[in-house]
C-alpha cells in the first residue's frame, strides 16, 4: 500500500520524457545558413497539465589542436523552408502538453555557415526544458547532411 502511496506521489510531480526520432541538417543551397532539424517525440508522464517552455540546441565544435568552443542555438519555428515536410510539422514554442499526452515535431535550429567556420562540430545536444524549469538533454550521435 505504501509503495502505491509512494508511486502515486511521484506521478503528480511534472516530468516529460524527451525522443530523439529523427535528426539531420539541411543545407539550403544559396544561403549561407543551415538548418539543424530534430524531430522530437515528447510525453508528460505525470498526472498533471505541463508546457514546453524552451527547446535549444548544444554544439560543441573545435578546431584541431584546440580547445572545443559552445554554441547554445534557439529553437526557431519560422525558419522552416517554404514547402518542406518541417514547415507542417514545426513545434510551437511555449507548447502545453495535457497530463499523460504526447507532442511530437520538429525542432529547427538555423545557424549561419560563418559562425564555426572551419570547425567540426564534436556534439550535438537538444535540450527541452518544461515550465517548472527541468530541463531534459539528449544527445545525436550523427546528423546527415541533406541537400533542401
Amino acid at each position: 500500500m505504501y509503495s502505491l502511496s509512494v508511486e502515486a506521489e511521484r506521478r503528480k510531480e511534472p516530468a516529460v520524457e524527451v525522443y530523439l526520432a529523427d535528426y539531420r541538417m539541411l543545407n539550403p543551397p544559396g544561403e549561407e545558413r543551415r538548418i539543424y532539424v530534430f524531430h522530437l517525440v515528447i510525453t508528460n508522464t505525470s498526472l498533471s497539465a505541463n508546457s514546453i517552455k524552451r527547446i535549444e540546441l548544444t554544439l560543441e565544435y573545435g578546431q584541431q589542436g584546440q580547445p572545443p568552443s559552445n554554441v547554445v542555438i534557439p529553437h526557431d519555428s519560422s525558419a522552416a523552408i517554404a514547402g518542406s515536410k518541417e514547415a507542417a510539422e514545426v513545434i510551437r514554442v511555449p507548447c502545453s502538453i495535457a497530463a499523460g499526452a504526447t507532442i511530437a515535431g520538429a525542432a529547427l535550429f538555423p545557424i549561419d555557415t560563418g559562425l564555426i567556420g572551419d570547425g567540426v562540430v564534436e556534439s550535438h545536444v537538444v535540450t527541452v526544458t518544461d515550465a517548472h524549469d527541468r530541463a531534459v538533454q539528449r544527445h545525436a550521435i550523427l546528423l546527415w547532411e541533406v541537400e533542401s
